[in-house]
């Protein structure tokens, strides 16, 4: 239970500010039935302190160059600090009024009084909220770059005045910086590799939000001639994202469920033609909608890699007949990361031609790992001897190129 202690609204003579001691008595009754009778002391302290709210930070920085900027309901730029209550009993929960409370600016004399209706002071420069522990400050006017002091009064917790509450503030005019610091990388064989990126904007005193990274476009390069590069503009729709239009979309997209603070991941959105080149995009961070301010762009490069597996053979060596060629021998061949598979298997781009002409193109089963290699034209090849075939493995995901390829591993093969 909760035992509290208060003064009752309708007393007349207020008790003196000092400790009081009280012997509460208190009866209950044991599973048994059998009753029992105690009492316990408590000390009360009665003390004439004003409640006062407290800021953990009094001076702020606001934009000018977001001035009149949205994001919905809600201004783009509010600068925000907690505070906590002091001198009031702990145990209880407050609400902070601003009903009735005056803002001054202390070097202009100006006072602005609060407007419950429209929630903010008439005129000012300024709007200020205080919710659940958290005091949040924007501009309302442009301050054209000037420092201000101001002093909030009348402020209320539930009914009782607290101590005027003093803040400065700083206005700059210029341009919020947006930047991505990357860390890790993507390999394309394994699907959850991700570059994450930590989302810092430079010149703005807001809460940082990746969830307002956008895409905006996809350098597409000419190999030939770099001037003749051009930018793809790319759509963020969700319908587009879930549709997979490959047309309307970068190789990479942010997972925006995956934010958490101000870190932000970026993933693979088509494998389908990753090389092993740079990719560069603009990223867009959108403020909310106004006159100008409504976002900041940047760029990102990304360059995929992939760490092909090691392999393990149930053996490295066969026999083939010339006499029957469509009988063949296999193997197993397994992956030694259990994360990447082997979905192919091919000629390694260090086969020799006689090889690929003598044994053909091999067959591989994905789902039990079985390479079966058979003679394609026993007339190029000796009895009894011994041939070494040089094979590569392939992943659905890999990147293309000309001197990419999957991790090489020999058979030899002996004829008879």
């Amino acid at each position: 239970g909760v035992l509290s202690a208060a003064i009752p609204e309708e007393t007349e003579n207020q008790p003196a500010k000092k400790s009081y001691k009280f012997t509460v008595p208190y009866s209950g009754e044991y599973i048994g039935g059998e009753t029992f009778s105690s009492s316990i002391g408590i000390t009360v302290t009665i003390d004439g302190k004003t409640p006062t709210i407290k800021l953990k930070s009094n001076s702020f920085t606001l934009n000018d160059y977001l001035c009149g900027v949205t994001d919905g309901d809600t201004y783009a730029e509010i600068a925000k600090t907690t505070y906590t209550l002091q001198n009031v009993p702990s145990a209880n929960a407050y609400t902070v009024d601003l009903n009735n409370a005056i803002l001054t600016n202390t070097r202009t004399k100006v006072a602005y009084e609060y407007n419950e209706t429209n929630k903010l002071f008439d005129g000012a420069p300024v709007n200020l909220s205080f919710t659940n522990g958290t005091f949040g400050i924007n501009l309302t006017q442009k301050l054209n770059k000037t420092a201000a002091s101001f002093k909030l009064s009348g402020v209320k917790v539930n009914g009782v005045t607290v101590n005027d509450i003093a803040f400065n503030i700083k206005s700059i005019d210029t341009q919020p910086r947006l930047t991505l610091r990357p860390s890790g990388i993507i390999n394309v064989l394994d699907s959850n590799s991700v570059v994450t990126y930590k989302v810092s904007i430079s010149n703005y005193s807001g809460t940082v939000d990746p969830n307002k990274l956008q895409i905006l476009s996809e350098l597409v390069p000419d190999s030939t001639n770099s001037s003749n590069s051009i930018w793809k503009t790319v759509s963020n729709n969700s319908d587009v994202v879930a549709a997979g239009d490959k047309e309307m979309l970068a190789h990479f997209w942010f997972d925006y469920s995956s934010v958490s603070n101000q870190s932000i991941k970026l993933v693979v959105n088509d494998y389908s033609d990753l090389t092993n080149r740079n990719y560069s995009m603009n990223v867009n961070y959108v403020f909310g909608s106004g006159n100008k301010g409504t976002s900041e762009t940047t760029q990102i490069t990304v360059k995929p890699t992939q760490k092909m597996p090691k392999v393990t053979l149930s053996k490295n060596a066969l026999t083939l007949y010339t006499s029957n060629t469509s009988y063949g021998n296999s193997l197993v061949v397994t992956s030694k990361d259990t994360a990447v598979s082997i979905d192919g298997i091919e000629w390694s781009k260090k086969a020799k031609d006689l090889e690929k002409n003598a044994f053909g193109t091999p067959t591989f089963d994905s789902s039990t790992g079985k390479l079966t290699i058979k003679i394609k034209n026993a007339a190029l090849l000796k009895k009894n001897t011994k041939y070494t075939l040089r094979y590569c493995i392939t992943n659905d995901q890999q990147l293309t190129g000309n001197n990419l390829q999957g991790t090489e591993f020999t058979v030899t093969v002996t004829v008879k």
